[in-house]
C-alpha cells in the first residue's frame, strides 16, 4: 500500500496481485506541508518498491532540504494529475475509441458518447435470467437502463490467451470478437446476423451486449418443435437466409468457422434467422485466407443443409441439384455466390427481388 499526499487530496493506492489498482480519495487536512505531492511522487519514481517506513523517512528528510526544488512544482503537478487520470482508468472500462481527427466527442457503440470518463456496465444494463453457456461464455436475458430495451449479455473471463486485432477505424487493437462483430455490422448491415450494441473490458472478464431477438429458438429446436424433417419451403427459406448471413460475414473479411444449427436462432413468428456467435471466428488478412475460409463456410452449410432434409420423401429435382453443389472436394463445390443463384431459390417471392437486375 502507498500514500501519496497532493496538496488538496490524500490518496491511498493499493496494489493487488492480479495488478489492479484500486483509488481511494479523501480530503486532506490543510495543516499538510504544501510540497508534499512533489516529494511523494518524487518517491515513487526513485525507489518503488520502498516500504512505508522508507517511504516517511525519505519525505521527511526531504522536506529539510533546500528550497530550489520548488522550481519545478508547476510542473510536477501537471504531472501528477495525469499520473492519477492513468491510475483511475485501470480496471475500468473504457471502451476503444474509432480513430477520428476531431477532438470532439464520437459516439461509441452502444450510442452512448465516448468520452474519457469511465463508463461502468452496471450503471447501464441490468442483468437478469440465463440463457445459455457452452464454451464460449454464459448468456444472460438483460435490460439496457436508459430505454429499457431487451438485450442480450455475454459474459466470459479473460485470459493470457486473448487475441486483439487491429481493424479500420480504430487506433488501437481490439478483442478478436469484438473486432469481428464490429466488421459485420458496417454498411449494409445484414438482417439475418445478431448485432453487438456494446462492449466492455473489467478486470477479469469480457462483456458483450448483444441484440436480443424473440420469440426465437436454436434452429435446433425450429426443427424438433416442426416435426423433423421440415418442409422443403421452409428449408429454402431458412438456407437462403443462411447463405446471405454467412456471404456478408466473407465480404466484411470475417470467417465465422463455426456455422451449425445450434448458431442459428429461428424467430418463430417470422421464421426470419440470425447468425450468432463469433467466439471462434478468424479475420480474413489475405486472398489464401478467403479461399480456405469460403470452402470451409460452405462444408458447414452442407452438412447443416442434409440435417435439414435428412428423410424428406418429397425433394423436388432443384433441390437435389442443390445439395449436390456441396459435393465434391474443396477445390470443386460451388462458391457462396453461385448458390445464392442456383434455381432452387427462384421459387422465393424476395429472393426475386433482392436479385433482380
Amino acid at each position: 500500500m502507498l500514500f501519496l499526499l497532493t496538496s488538496s487530496v490524500c490518496v491511498c493506492v493499493c496494489v493487488c496481485e492480479s495488478s489492479c489498482l484500486q483509488v481511494r480519495l479523501s480530503v486532506r487536512l490543510s495543516t499538510s506541508p504544501p510540497d508534499w505531492d512533489i516529494y511523494a511522487l518524487k518517491m515513487m519514481e526513485e525507489q518503488p518498491e520502498a516500504s512505508e517506513e522508507q517511504q516517511a523517512s525519505y519525505i521527511a528528510a526531504t522536506l529539510e532540504k533546500s528550497p530550489k526544488e520548488k522550481q519545478t512544482k508547476v510542473k510536477k503537478k501537471k504531472g501528477i494529475c495525469s499520473f492519477f487520470q492513468r491510475i483511475c482508468h485501470r480496471g475500468n472500462k473504457v471502451a476503444p475509441q474509432p480513430a477520428t481527427e476531431t477532438e470532439d466527442p464520437q459516439p461509441g457503440p452502444s450510442g452512448v458518447t465516448s468520452t474519457p470518463d469511465i463508463v461502468l456496465f452496471d450503471s447501464l444494463y441490468r442483468v437478469g435470467e440465463k440463457l445459455g453457456e457452452g464454451s464460449s461464455g454464459t448468456v444472460f436475458k438483460g435490460t439496457r437502463k436508459s430505454d429499457g430495451k431487451k438485450v442480450a449479455i455475454k459474459c466470459f473471463p479473460k485470459s493470457t490467451v486473448d487475441r486483439y486485432i487491429l481493424i479500420p477505424g480504430y487506433s488501437q487493437p481490439l478483442l478478436q470478437e469484438v473486432a469481428l462483430n464490429l466488421l459485420v455490422k458496417e454498411p449494409q448491415i445484414s438482417p439475418y446476423i445478431v448485432q453487438m450494441l456494446d462492449w466492455f473490458e473489467e478486470a477479469e472478464r469480457h462483456i458483450l451486449v448483444m441484440e436480443y431477438p424473440h420469440p426465437c429458438m436454436t434452429l435446433d429446436e425450429f426443427v424438433i418443435h416442426n416435426r423433423y424433417p421440415l418442409k422443403e419451403k421452409v428449408t429454402r427459406g431458412l438456407m437462403l437466409q443462411a447463405l446471405l448471413a454467412a456471404n456478408q460475414c466473407i465480404n466484411r473479411g470475417v470467417f465465422h468457422h463455426d456455422i451449425h444449427s445450434s448458431n442459428i436462432l429461428v424467430n418463430t413468428k417470422t421464421r426470419e434467422i440470425k447468425l450468432i456467435d463469433f467466439g471462434i471466428g478468424l479475420h480474413i488478412t489475405n486472398p489464401e485466407n478467403k479461399t480456405e475460409a469460403v470452402s470451409e463456410t460452405v462444408r458447414s452449410l452442407g452438412f447443416m443443409l442434409f440435417q435439414l432434409v435428412n428423410g424428406n420423401p418429397s425433394l423436388t429435382k432443384e433441390s437435389q441439384d442443390f445439395m449436390n453443389q456441396f459435393l465434391g472436394t474443396p477445390g470443386e463445390t460451388s462458391t457462396l455466390e453461385q448458390l445464392l443463384q442456383h434455381k432452387w431459390f427462384k421459387r422465393e417471392k424476395w429472393w426475386r427481388k433482392l436479385f433482380r437486375r
